[in-house]
């Protein structure tokens, strides 16, 4: 697993079209902004609704980015901005 620290507007990349951005930390809470292609799905994905056998983070799998990057380029909806 890849473990970055980031401070408010600092951002990485993901596969050089997905941009992750720190925009607001209050307390215990991270507010992180998307930008990607517009088909590439960004949706909310709760612990509680992980499917069972589904790869956790904690097994330290360095390729742990690589399957979800992909997983995003292929889905075709788009989460809508507020």
């Amino acid at each position: 697993m890849l473990v970055l620290t980031r401070k408010i507007n600092e951002s990485i990349c993901i596969d050089g079209g997905i941009e992750i951005m720190v925009v607001q930390v209050r307390g215990n809470r991270v507010r992180l902004g998307f930008r990607a292609p517009t088909d590439v799905s960004i949706q909310r994905k709760e612990r509680s609704a992980v499917p069972a056998g589904a790869p956790t983070g904690d097994a330290g799998d360095p390729d742990l980015l690589q399957p979800f990057a992909t997983a995003m380029r292929r889905a075709g909806t788009r989460a809508r901005p507020r």
